[in-house]
C-alpha cells in the first residue's frame, strides 16, 4: 500500500508516468503495480482456466516485460491496451507450453515398449543392451547426448557407458560423490527432457510414413 509521502504520483499522467518510470522512479513503478495489476489480473485469470497461480505468475511477467520495455511504448494506444498486448503474448506462450507438455506425455502413454523401457531405465541403470543393440535407438540415444551440455555427457559416459561407480567418477572429476550424485541428477533429467522430444518427432515421422504408403 503508497503512504501519504507517494500520494503526489496518484494523479500521474499516462505521459509523466511513463517517464517516470523510464527513469526508474521506485514510487512510480508502485503506482504503476497499483493503477494496473488488478486489471491485468481480471484479463488473464479467465483466459488461463481460472488458475490463481498461472494468472499471478502471468500478470508478473506482463508488468516486468513492460517496465523494461517501457521506453519503447509509442502511445498509440492506452497504457492498458499495450499491457493487454503483451498479457495476450505471454498467455499464448502459457497455452502453447500447456499444449507441447501434454502432447509429448500422450505420445510417450502411447510408446512402444523398447523405447518405454529405456525411458524408465534411464534414470536408475545403464542403459539396456537389448534395447541399445538396435541401430534407431542407439541414434537417438546419440542425438540426445550430442545435445547436451559436455559435463553433462561425461558424467553420463562414466556412469552408463564406461560403468564406473560414483566415487571413481568423483575422483576423476576431482568432486565429491555427492557433487557427482548431483550432477547425474540433472544430467539424467536434461537427458530425459531431449529424448522425450526425439522419440515423439520418431513416432510422428513414423506415423507420416505409414499414413504414405
Amino acid at each position: 500500500m503508497i503512504g501519504a509521502k507517494d500520494n503526489r504520483h496518484a494523479g500521474l499522467s499516462e505521459a509523466r508516468l511513463v517517464a517516470k518510470i523510464c527513469q526508474k522512479n521506485a514510487a512510480a513503478l508502485r503506482e504503476f503495480h497499483d493503477r494496473f495489476f488488478r486489471h491485468l489480473y481480471n484479463f488473464v485469470f479467465y483466459r488461463v482456466g481460472c488458475r490463481h497461480p498461472d494468472t499471478e505468475d502471468i500478470v508478473q511477467e506482463v508488468m516486468m516485460a513492460a517496465i523494461r520495455g517501457m521506453p519503447n511504448f509509442a502511445r498509440r494506444s492506452s497504457l492498458f491496451s499495450w499491457l493487454c498486448g503483451i498479457a495476450k503474448n505471454k498467455i499464448a506462450q502459457f497455452h502453447a507450453k500447456r499444449a507441447k507438455t501434454a502432447t509429448i506425455e500422450a505420445v510417450l502413454s502411447n510408446v512402444n515398449g523398447e523405447l518405454d523401457l529405456l525411458l524408465q531405465q534411464v534414470d536408475r541403470s545403464p542403459l539396456p543392451l537389448e534395447i541399445m543393440e538396435k541401430e534407431e535407438v542407439r541414434n537417438m540415444v546419440g542425438a540426445a547426448m550430442a545435445s547436451l551440455q559436455p559435463t553433462y555427457r561425461r558424467v553420463l559416459d562414466l556412469k552408463y557407458a564406461t560403468g564406473l561407480p560414483v566415487k571413481d567418477i568423483a575422483a576423476q572429476l576431482n568432486k565429491t560423490p555427492k557433487a557427482v550424485e548431483s550432477m547425474l541428477t540433472r544430467a539424467r533429467d536434461a537427458f530425459q527432457r531431449v529424448f522425450k522430444l526425439i522419440v515423439k518427432g520418431h513416432i510422428e515421422l513414423a506415423g507420416q510414413g505409414s499414413h504414405a504408403q
